[in-house]
């Protein structure tokens, strides 16, 4: 499963599937979706999701990017969507998050 993990972090910007997951795991997409429930006790669904949005606070905190780019980078087509779903995940706007959790130059 690590290496599904690995290719899952590495592809967040498409949509991704169990089939597709199983597949790199060598398991069949119900094996795929059965040992990410054990190892991580959440669905596939739920830890494609939590993979986007730690991708998306290490972005917002560590790059340059913009709140668009992060959010296509993150499989997210437009940024209301994205904003939302952040907001949902983490009680704060993208924009928000950047300002209160970035590092300070400290220039």
């Amino acid at each position: 499963m690590a290496a599904a993990v690995k290719y899952a972090g590495a592809h967040l910007d498409r949509r991704l599937t169990a089939d597709e997951l199983g597949g790199v795991a060598g398991l069949s997409a119900y094996q795929a979706d059965q040992k990410i429930r054990h190892l991580f006790r959440l669905t596939t669904g739920q830890l494609l999701l939590k993979l986007r949005m730690d991708s998306a606070a290490e972005q917002l905190r560590d790059t340059n990017l913009t709140i668009v780019e992060i959010g296509f980078a993150c499989g997210y087509a437009d940024q209301s969507s994205f904003t939302r779903q952040f907001r949902s995940t983490t009680g704060l706007t993208p924009g928000e998050y950047r300002r209160t959790f970035r590092p300070t130059s400290g220039h």
